[in-house]
C-alpha cells in the first residue's frame, strides 16, 4: 500500500491524546475536518449528556443540534452492532466453544 493513499488528516485524530472533556473531543473532531459531531453519553448513575460541535448547515451558519438528522457514510455498522448486541443478550450468541454446540465439527 502506498503511503500517498493514507488519509493523513485522520491519522492525527487516532494518534494524538484525547481531550479531557466531551465538549473538547467534539470540537477536536471538527478541527480535524468533520463538518459536525453529535456525542451522546449515557453513564450509569449520571444524567445523560449531549454535546455538539460544528455546523449542521455551514452555508447558512446553522450550528449542529443534537436532534438534527445527518447523512452517515456506512449505516451497516450500526445494524450489525445492534444485531450482535441483541444476540449476545439472548442465548443465541455466547463465547462457548463451537464444539459444544456442534460436536461433530
Amino acid at each position: 500500500m502506498s503511503l500517498f493513499l493514507v488519509p493523513w488528516f485522520l491519522v492525527w485524530a487516532w494518534i494524538r491524546p484525547l481531550p479531557t472533556s466531551n465538549e473538547a473531543q467534539a470540537a477536536q473532531a471538527v478541527a480535524y475536518g468533520f463538518s459536525a459531531v453529535v456525542v451522546y453519553v449515557d453513564k450509569h448513575g449520571e444524567p445523560p449528556g449531549t454535546y455538539t460541535a460544528g455546523w449542521h448547515d455551514p452555508a447558512k451558519m446553522v450550528p449542529a443540534r443534537a436532534d438534527a438528522y445527518f447523512k452517515i457514510g456506512s449505516i451497516s455498522k450500526l445494524y450489525t452492532a445492534v444485531a450482535i448486541a441483541k444476540l449476545v443478550a439472548s442465548p443465541s450468541l455466547n463465547d462457548r466453544a463451537r464444539s459444544t454446540s456442534y460436536p461433530r465439527y
